[in-house]
């Protein structure tokens, strides 16, 4: 028999999967752990207790799957956003945005969108601007419930939620705007007007990128009864063509004489040049300076004759009333070719918008290059740079350096582009099928329509899981949900690998990944949702070669299934200390459903008050007057709830009318739901006389627990031959007044096991009560029997 002390001295590598239980030979088995629920692996190596979550509203209506975005100017100005059926509600400073003080609706006032008026008790969000319509009036207001702050969306059920159960709605932010993407709606421009006043409208593209020009079709531009209006020659206009874009050109760019020099013009002759149509202001001789301005008027020499601009040869129209598969109303954007609207002067050079309900809108939407991208199926659609809103291919006939770009990334099966996440190397784009990367075919020059390089990198796929990026990796959900993927350049080999960061913990994504935000202060933490409601976390720091993975529970015992998360988001705290994990946690309160916004409390830290600790779930703080009963606490109906009172463990309540009564009189009360921790280590490796301790039966005497500001901790050994033996580490001090809660303990404590002997020799650490727990480190005496 041999007898050793062993030193666990890290708990990082997080869980690790069963598959690698006998796996002593790997650097992480030493600091990974079989399970790790309710803690958070830190990347020093300690393992630190998961702080609470505190309860700040249920949603609009509990019966819909509802999902978190983030608003994010400053840590400031940072808003989550609860996306429900044809809604959009706001949070900030852990507080629901709310109307404020809101004046009664007046028939002389002019309304803007997103304006607040109330009319008989009940306040109005203006959805058209107007004078004079007075509410109710579904045409031009959305009434609000109560005070609360709301926008209305076009957004069903249906498209707020993938197939695969994830977020079904694109969004990226450029300053006081969010574009938003789906595939059955045009883009929307969510615009922040001020903190209290938000707009949303459909994106006014100038103009809309549109298919390849088409020659089979005639296009009769003509103006009749009803106004400007288009003809084909066949069938060609569906009635969802609508309200979309059209394009045309004029049927050959010779119509117009070309401008020369010394010739005699007489008034309103039009001539080209440059790619454009001019016509005269007045007769005369031209001069020698050929016109190629491209708005007003100007000389074309002294004295010359003066050009007004007139077009470019081209013109957009958006579509307007449905007449026929033959014939639609269209209002024109730009100025209209004479040529165009000539009498039966047919055109065959038009184009549809490539964004219309008949083929589907954009379905993800990012910055790449100073260019608003979307994508959708194959394609991919870059802005002019810098200028967010127009996809114009080209200028006055010539395509530039800062045009608009649009490609389509071709592959050997009908894949289908799911996220695109720009990097510094190049646009990484997630497809069903793999993964591509575009980027410039020369590094020397900018990302242009002549600079455009397409690069296959990887045929891993991926599932519409909004990827996410950490420094200069990108975290990726693999198409079945179970395996993680970190994309990195490679200098070695001038490409992107996609290492698998599930390998050592493939159990832990069971039943996939349908949400992800990554939490950078204080945890370098990766939330992420599993499709079953179990929030898994991701400790990563590449930088430090750490990576773990660990579950929580929210609000419940492990596998008690009362809560599940079903969206997670991450903004800054408003003080800027923090950043704040925001949860949608769906529970079963009085036999009633409920889905709750919730967030992370901080942790307990070096010199916050013992009452401060806060490590309960959807809980609340009562501070005040010391009293007996706490009201208020309607949401935790019918509940058990746990409960710190002045810092002291006081025994559970169940919340009765919305309130709890206390033993004793108390100010400060910490009061929610309770959340176990709990982290049992891998089988120990060491000890033995005659090679490896695998496998060989164990008994550990004695386990010496260092611990850092905890409090009501547990520990002991558990395996499959013997009941688990959870012994209460008691670390009152003997200075401690009698009737006073005992204090936050940091140090080593010891404990005497009086197990069997077994061949697994884990321990587990636990505890029954809401206080922090730090574990430092674990030093187990064990005896090793020799076979």
């Amino acid at each position: 028999m041999a007898k050793v002390s062993l030193n666990k001295t890290s708990f990082n590598a997080g869980e690790l999967s069963p598959r690698v239980d006998g796996r002593v030979d790997l650097a992480k088995y030493a600091s990974g752990c079989k399970q790790v629920q309710n803690f958070i692996p830190l990347v020093q190596g300690a393992l630190q207790r998961r702080p609470g979550t505190r309860f700040v509203s249920e949603v609009k209506n509990s019966a819909n799957t509802t999902w978190l975005a983030k608003f994010e100017f400053n840590f400031q100005q940072s808003f989550i956003l609860e996306f429900g059926v044809n809604y959009i509600r706001f949070y900030s400073n852990h507080a629901q945005l709310v109307t404020g003080t809101v004046t009664a609706w007046n028939a002389a006032t002019a309304y803007t969108i997103g304006d607040i008026a109330s009319t008989a008790g009940v306040n109005y969000y203006c959805i058209l601007a107007h004078t004079n319509h007075a509410q109710p009036n579904a045409a031009y207001w959305y009434p609000l419930t109560d005070d609360i702050y709301e926008v209305p969306t076009p957004y069903t059920a249906t498209e707020l939620t993938t197939s695969e159960n994830g977020f079904g709605l694109s969004l990226v932010q450029s300053g006081d705007v969010i574009y938003i993407c789906h595939r059955n709606i045009a883009p929307q421009k969510l615009s922040r007007i001020s903190n209290n006043k938000w707009s949303l409208a459909a994106v006014e593209f100038a103009p809309p990128p549109f298919e390849r020009v088409n020659a089979d079709n005639t296009i009769v531009v003509k103006w009749d009864e009803a106004g400007l209006d288009l003809e084909a020659s066949a069938s060609l206009f569906v009635a969802s063509d609508a309200n979309s874009w059209f394009y045309v050109e004029q049927s050959a760019i010779d119509v117009n004489k070309p401008w020369v020099t010394a010739t005699a013009v007489g008034a309103t002759e039009y001539r080209r040049n440059d790619g454009k149509n001019y016509y005269t202001v007045a007769g005369g001789t031209t001069g020698y300076v050929s016109p190629i301005h491209t708005v007003g008027s100007k000389l074309d020499g002294d004295p010359g004759v003066t050009w007004e601009y007139h077009d470019d040869t081209t013109a957009y129209f958006k579509l307007g009333a449905y007449v026929s598969a033959t014939d639609m109303l269209a209002t024109a954007k730009v100025t209209v070719p004479t040529d165009i609207l000539k009498a039966n002067n047919g055109t065959k050079r038009w184009a549809k918008s490539a964004w219309r309900s008949e083929v589907g809108y954009p379905t993800h939407v990012t910055f790449f290059r100073e260019r608003l991208t979307f994508a959708r199926d194959q394609k991919i659609w870059f802005s002019c740079a810098g200028d967010y809103e127009n996809f114009a291919s080209n200028e006055f006939g010539q395509i530039l350096a800062d045009s608009a770009i649009s490609i389509e990334v071709q592959s050997d099966t009908a894949s289908q582009i799911v996220g695109i996440t720009p990097m510094a190397q190049g646009l990484m784009v997630n497809t069903t099928d793999g993964e591509v990367f575009v980027s410039e075919a020369s590094i020397s020059e900018a990302f242009a329509p002549t600079n455009v390089k397409i690069s296959q990198q990887g045929g891993y796929g991926a599932r519409q899981v909004r990827p996410v990026r950490v420094d200069n990796a990108v975290l990726f959900v693999q198409r079945a949900g179970k395996k993680l993927r970190e994309t990195n350049y490679d200098y070695s080999t001038d490409s992107f690998i996609a290492a698998d960061v599930t390998i050592l913990a493939d159990h832990i994504t069971n039943g996939g990944i349908v949400d992800m935000a990554f939490h950078r202060e204080p945890y370098n933490v990766l939330w992420a949702v599993r499709s079953d409601g179990v929030l898994l976390g991701f400790t990563y720091n590449k930088l430090q070669d750490v990576s773990g993975w660990h579950r929580h529970i929210i609000g419940g015992s492990f596998g008690s299934g009362n809560s599940v998360v079903e969206s997670v988001q991450v903004i800054p705290r408003y003080d800027g200390t923090r950043d704040d994990v925001w949860l949608i946690v769906k529970r079963t309160i009085n036999g009633a459903t409920k889905r709750y916004i919730e967030y992370l409390e901080k942790d307990y830290e070096d010199g916050d008050l013992q009452n401060t600790c806060y490590y309960v779930d959807c809980g609340a703080t009562y501070s005040g007057s010391a009293t007996t009963i706490v009201t208020g606490l309607t949401w935790l109906e019918g509940q058990t709830v746990q409960v710190l009172a002045d810092g002291a463990n006081h025994p559970d309540c169940v919340v009765t009318s919305g309130a709890i009564t206390l033993q004793l009189a108390s100010s400060v009360v910490q009061i929610g739901l309770r959340n176990t921790p709990l982290m049992q280590t891998m089988r120990p490796e060491g000890g033995s006389q005659n090679g490896t301790s695998q496998g060989k039966l164990k008994r550990i005497s004695i386990v010496v627990i260092r611990l850092l500001n905890s409090l009501g901790v547990k520990a002991g050994i558990n395996s499959g031959n013997y009941p688990w033996q959870l012994l209460d580490i008691n670390n009152r001090r003997p200075i401690t007044p009698m009737d006073t809660p005992n204090t936050l303990f940091t140090g080593d404590s010891s404990i005497n096991i009086d197990g069997g002997v077994e061949s697994d020799a884990t321990i587990s650490v636990t505890s029954d009560q809401a206080y922090p727990i730090t574990l430092i480190s674990i030093m187990p005496d064990i005896n090793t029997h020799d076979r």
